[in-house]
């Protein structure tokens, strides 16, 4: 789970007291590890993740512009089963939902589109907007003002991403790792994955029913690099979701922004 700073103010919402307060990061969701080694355990029983000498053609969407792009690949398959190009959530997918039916959450095989580092979904039971499962949408190296992806620069460099994340089109807490083939090349990544506002339910109800005197309110944001400033949880309608990084109070200061600042350099627990 993303660290987060969290808010507490009265009066009207529009001009926010300067009464706040940061919290330290927070811990992972609880059942991300079980998830990730149940996963990885179950992979490796299977032979692990190999390319075929066959091929197939793609049509790879990039999850961040929309563009499109036609590229042939080696096929992926686990344990000798190419795990095939399924679109139908009705239709089981090899692999993928073996580890969904065990753990349930989100589940993706990823494999890596070049040597940028772009990741496909190749097998995955995340929806896309149309309902179908979101394979050929890939993560790019680059995001939209040309940073690295974090996730795409850890699997690249060899190494498990641990966080937030946004999958297709919703917030996730997220496990993704590298896989590598018998040379140690990475070849692709196996990611596991809960939405948070499912994992962090409790927080976000009890949050939404605090209330501070008559017209106070209660605040928690992300301090992740992915999204800070991204309202977890508030007692305000409609807040949650929403990036208040830039907001001020009325003597004119960026209070969202000083609070994420200043929570990522508390230590645990601390205040």
């Amino acid at each position: 789970m993303p660290g987060c700073g969290r808010r507490a103010g009265h009066g009207v919402p529009d001009q926010p007291q300067t009464a706040r307060a940061g919290s330290g990061r927070g811990g992972q969701h609880r059942g991300g590890p079980r998830r990730r080694r149940t996963a990885n355990s179950l992979l490796a029983q299977r032979a692990g993740l190999r390319l075929d000498d066959k091929t197939a053609t793609w049509t790879a969407t990039n999850q961040l512009s929309q563009a499109k792009r036609s590229v042939t690949l080696p096929r992926v398959t686990v344990g000798g089963r190419w795990l095939g190009q399924n679109t139908d959530v009705k239709k089981p997918t090899a692999f993928v939902d073996d580890v969904v039916s065990l753990l349930g959450g989100t589940v993706t095989v990823f494999q890596r589109l070049n040597d940028a580092g772009d990741l496909l979904r190749v097998a995955t039971n995340v929806k896309a907007k149309t309902g179908n499962r979101a394979i050929g949408t890939y993560i790019p190296a680059l995001t939209a003002d040309g940073t690295p992806n974090a996730v795409a620069a850890a699997i690249k460099a060899g190494k498990p991403y641990r966080g937030v994340a946004q999958v297709v089109d919703t917030w996730y807490i997220t496990a993704y790792d590298p896989v590598k083939d018998a040379s140690g090349k990475v070849i692709g990544a196996l990611y596991v994955g809960v939405p948070q506002t499912a994992a962090l339910k409790n927080l976000t109800d009890a949050i939404a029913d605090t209330s501070v005197r008559e017209n106070g309110w209660v605040t928690v944001y992300s301090t992740a690099k992915a999204d800070a400033g991204r309202v977890i949880a508030s007692s305000l309608d409609g807040a949650a979701g929403r990036t208040d990084l830039d907001a001020v109070d009325a003597d004119g200061t960026g209070y969202v922004k000083e609070i994420v600042t200043r929570a990522t350099a508390l230590e645990d627990d601390a205040t």
